[in-house]
């Protein structure tokens, strides 16, 4: 990841974050801003999120007031400005699309008909789609696996996609699809630790990165980058059973380090590693 802050000690705490295994994606975050943007345009597509505050956006289809718990879309191209009202400030976090990254998930999603989104209104107001937006922005600022990475965003987006556009699709609904999926389980089971992609899996079950999604968690009953990480710890507890040393575990396991590989064994076993080896 490459991180730039910026902002003084107590106003305008300004954070950019790019995804390494993500191309053209950039995270922003920022914290008690008081400073207005004048109209200005950029070629990204944003998504933002208000945490705290109040933040007022306008663009060609009018002045919109934010508080939180508001998404606000920025269409790639178009020219809008950001300001605050005296006396206040606000707290929000952004996902930063390059037209290349929309595109390639427009069409994941099942699309080849456009490479955009057309919205009937930029400000919206979904807890749902929200929670997902935060969920993802969270995960992705901290090391997290390239799978999960993709999922939760591809999720966003399905989520964007099929709710808030003016062309609205229908989610493909699973059908009988127990073949492909097993591929996938079985490469998922002998590669358990790689840091494999979505596009993989979708090529090994050959079908959409979406449509793989969606009839993965059906038949298994976990999404696929959550399937993956419970092979993982499930193959590190035999291990540590065996007396292999943590380091040791941790790396062979695929984790990017022992405090990556302590919070996820202990998030699923309720112990750490050293007292599961103890036992």
């Amino acid at each position: 990841m490459i991180n730039q802050d910026s902002g003084d000690t107590a106003h305008n705490i300004i954070h950019y974050t790019r995804v390494d295994d993500i191309p053209g994606l950039e995270l922003f975050r920022g914290q008690s801003v008081t400073r207005s943007v004048s109209r200005h345009v950029h070629e990204l597509f944003c998504l933002t999120i208000l945490d705290a505050g109040v933040r007022i956006c306008e663009n060609k289809k009018g002045r919109d007031y934010l508080t939180p718990g508001d998404i606000f879309i920025s269409n790639c191209g178009e020219v809008h400005s950001g300001s605050v009202p005296e006396g206040h400030s606000y707290s929000c976090r952004s996902l930063r699309l390059d037209p290349t990254l929309l595109a390639s998930l427009i069409s994941d999603l099942g699309n080849s008909c456009s490479d955009s989104f057309d919205f009937e209104k930029p400000l919206l107001n979904d807890q749902k789609l929200f929670q997902k937006i935060l969920l993802f922005h969270d995960t992705a600022f901290r090391q997290s696996f390239t799978l999960d990475n993709e999922y939760q965003l591809l999720d966003v987006f399905s989520h964007l996609y099929m709710h808030h556009t003016s062309k609205r699709i229908d989610a493909p609904q699973p059908g009988e699809e127990t073949a492909p999926i097993k591929r996938v389980r079985e490469y998922l089971q002998e590669c358990f630790a790689e840091n494999v992609s979505i596009e993989k899996l979708s090529s090994i079950a050959s079908l959409s990165p979406f449509y793989l999604c969606r009839v993965f968690e059906k038949e298994v009953g976990l999404p696929p980058h959550v399937y993956q990480l419970d092979i993982r710890l499930i193959k590190a507890a035999k291990m540590l059973t065996h007396g292999k040393k943590i380091a040791d575990v941790a790396m062979e396991t695929g984790f990017f380090d022992q405090s990556h590989f302590h919070k996820a064994f202990q998030r699923k076993f309720g112990t750490t590693p050293k007292r599961y080896m103890q036992r």
